[in-house]
C-alpha cells in the first residue's frame, strides 16, 4: 500500500491537465460551431438584403426578375405551331427520317461555303468525295429522289410552319428552362430546313418559281417560330434555319428569277424578323431560369428539377450551399447581366451593344478566382451558366444583319424591275425605317463593284470595314449581301 501512493499522487495532476485540455478542446469546439452558425446566418442576411436592394434598385427603373414573368399566353391551338401533330407526335421516327445522312453516300456536315460568302449551292458537295456524282445534275436527281420520299412528312411541316403563333408549353419546375423537352422539335425543324432548302434551290434551277419560294417561305416561318420559343437556343436553331433559307432567296436575286409577286412576300415576311430584339428577350428567359433555380430551388430548398438532378448537370450538391452565397451569386449573375447585356450604360435596353460586351469575358475570367487560386464562390453561377456572351451575340447580330441585307437586296430588285436599272443610292428604296448595321448603328454601306453589279455590306464584329470582303470567321471580314457569284 504505501508502495502505490505516490504512483496514484503522479497520475492525478496528468488526468487533470488532460481533462482541462479536453474541456478547452470542447470549448473552442463548440465556439467554433456556434461562430460557424452566427456567420452563416449574418452572411444570410447581409446576402438577402444585398439581392433585396439590388431587385429594388432595377425594379424602379422597369426591370423584371419574377421568373413567372417569362412563361409565354397561351395561344388556340388552331393557330399554335407547336400544338401541330407533326410537332406533338412522337419524334423517334421523324429525326431519322428528315436526317440528310439517310442519303446514300453523303458526306459528313463540315463547313461549306454558301450565298454569304457569294458561292452557288452545290448538290455534289453534299456527297463524299469518294462516291460523288460526276455531274451536278446526277446529284441533283440522287436528292430530289431523296426529297421525295419525304414529300409528306414535308408537307405536314410547311402545314405547321404557316399556322401563325408559337407556344411552347414548359414548367420551370419540370423543364428548367431550356426548353429541353423541345430538343426533337429544334432537330425536325433544322433537318428539315435543310431538305427544304436543296428541294428549294433544285426547283428554282427548274424554274419552277412558286415551288421554290414555298420553300423558302417555309423555312422562313419555322426560323419565325423557332425564335418564339424558350430560351436561347432557340433563338441560335432559329438562326441556322434562316440562313439556310436564304440561300434559296439569294440565289434567285443572282439570277434576277424573281417576280414581283414573289418580292413583295418576301419583303412582308423579312420586316417580322428581330433577332436583335428577340435575343435580348432570350437572354431574360436564360436569367429568369436561374433566378428560379437559385431562389426557389437552392434558396427554398425545393428540389432541383429532373433536368438538373442528372449526372453531369453541374449542380449536384449545390443543395447545401450556403444561403448566403446564393444570394451573392444572385446579385453576382443578374450584375453582370445588366452591366453586360440589358443594361449597359445604367439604363434598360431591348438592343445589343456588342461594343460594351468586350470587356464580359475580361471580367469573367476575373471572377473565377480569389487571387488567382482559390474558386471565388460568389461569382459561382457566373462561371458555370454564363455563355460566351460576346460569341453568342456576335452571332445573333451577323444573322440580323442578314435578315436586313436580305430586306435591302429584295427592295432593290423591286426598284430594278420598276426602272430597268438598281438604286444609286440606299435610300432611294423608300425602306421605311431603313434598317441599320446592328454593329455600328450606322447604315450599311452599299457600292457597285468594277462590274456594275451592286454591293450591300455591314463592317462586322471587327467594326475595321474590309472592302466588303468576307473571312470564314465571322469575327472577321464583313457581313455581305453579294450580287454575283465569287
Amino acid at each position: 500500500m504505501s508502495q502505490s501512493s505516490p504512483t496514484s499522487s503522479a497520475q492525478s495532476p496528468r488526468r487533470g491537465c488532460w481533462t482541462r485540455l479536453l474541456i478547452v478542446v470542447a470549448i473552442g469546439f463548440l465556439l467554433l460551431v456556434v461562430g460557424l452558425i452566427v456567420w452563416l446566418f449574418v452572411s444570410e442576411g447581409r446576402g438577402k438584403a444585398a439581392w433585396a436592394a439590388f431587385k429594388a434598385e432595377w425594379e424602379a427603373k422597369g426591370e423584371v426578375f419574377d421568373w413567372r414573368a417569362s412563361v409565354p399566353p397561351e395561344l388556340e391551338e388552331a393557330s399554335n405551331f407547336a400544338t401541330h401533330p407533326v410537332v406533338v407526335q412522337d419524334q423517334t421516327g421523324l429525326n431519322p427520317a428528315l436526317d440528310l445522312q439517310q442519303l446514300p453516300n453523303v458526306a459528313g456536315r463540315g463547313s461549306r461555303r454558301d450565298w454569304t460568302s457569294g458561292q452557288t449551292f452545290s448538290f455534289r458537295s453534299l456527297f463524299r468525295e469518294s462516291a460523288r456524282p460526276e455531274a451536278e445534275e446526277e446529284a441533283i436527281e440522287i436528292f430530289d429522289a431523296f426529297a421525295a420520299e419525304r414529300e409528306g412528312l414535308l408537307a405536314q411541316l410547311g402545314e405547321a410552319a404557316r399556322r401563325p403563333g408559337c407556344r411552347f408549353d414548359f414548367d420551370y419546375e419540370t423543364d428548367g428552362f431550356f426548353g429541353l423537352h423541345t430538343t426533337d422539335v429544334l432537330t425536325i425543324c433544322r433537318e428539315g430546313s435543310m431538305i427544304l432548302e436543296g428541294r428549294g434551290l433544285s426547283s428554282l434551277r427548274s424554274d419552277r418559281l412558286d415551288a421554290a419560294f414555298e420553300d423558302w417561305e417555309t423555312i422562313a416561318r419555322l426560323s419565325r417560330h423557332m425564335d418564339q420559343g424558350p430560351g436561347l437556343i432557340h433563338g441560335l436553331v432559329s438562326l441556322v434555319c434562316s440562313q439556310n433559307g436564304l440561300q434559296i432567296l439569294w440565289e434567285g436575286l443572282r439570277t434576277q428569277q424573281w417576280e414581283d409577286s414573289h418580292l413583295e412576300r418576301a419583303e412582308a415576311l423579312l420586316t417580322q424578323f428581330d433577332f436583335h430584339g428577340s435575343a435580348m428577350r432570350h437572354f431574360r428567359e436564360e436569367r429568369a431560369g436561374f433566378i428560379f433555380i437559385l431562389e426557389e430551388c437552392l434558396i427554398r430548398r425545393k428540389q432541383l428539377p429532373p433536368v438538373f438532378r442528372a449526372p453531369g448537370s453541374g449542380f449536384g450538391g449545390l443543395e447545401k450551399m450556403p444561403k448566403g452565397w446564393i444570394y451573392r451569386n444572385l446579385v453576382s449573375y443578374c450584375g453582370f447581366m445588366q452591366r453586360h447585356l440589358l443594361a449597359p450604360r445604367g439604363e434598360l435596353t431591348d438592343r445589343i451593344d456588342y461594343a460594351g460586351l468586350r470587356d464580359a469575358e475580361r471580367e469573367l475570367a476575373g471572377r473565377r478566382l480569389i487571387g488567382g487560386v482559390l474558386p471565388n464562390p460568389h461569382h459561382l453561377f457566373v462561371v458555370m451558366s454564363m455563355p460566351s456572351l460576346e460569341g453568342s451575340a456576335g452571332v445573333i447580330l451577323r444573322g440580323q444583319a442578314q435578315i436586313d441585307l436580305a430586306r435591302l437586296a429584295v427592295a432593290n430588285e423591286r426598284y430594278r424591275l420598276r426602272t430597268g436599272s438598281h438604286a444609286e443610292n440606299l435610300s432611294d428604296l423608300a425602306l421605311d425605317p431603313l434598317p441599320l448595321d446592328p454593329v455600328t448603328g450606322g447604315p450599311y454601306i452599299y457600292r457597285f463593284k468594277d462590274d456594275g453589279s451592286p454591293l450591300i455590306y455591314s463592317m462586322g464584329a471587327n467594326r475595321e470595314g474590309d472592302g466588303g470582303e468576307t473571312a470564314e470567321d465571322w469575327r472577321h471580314g464583313d457581313w455581305v449581301w453579294k450580287y454575283g457569284d465569287d
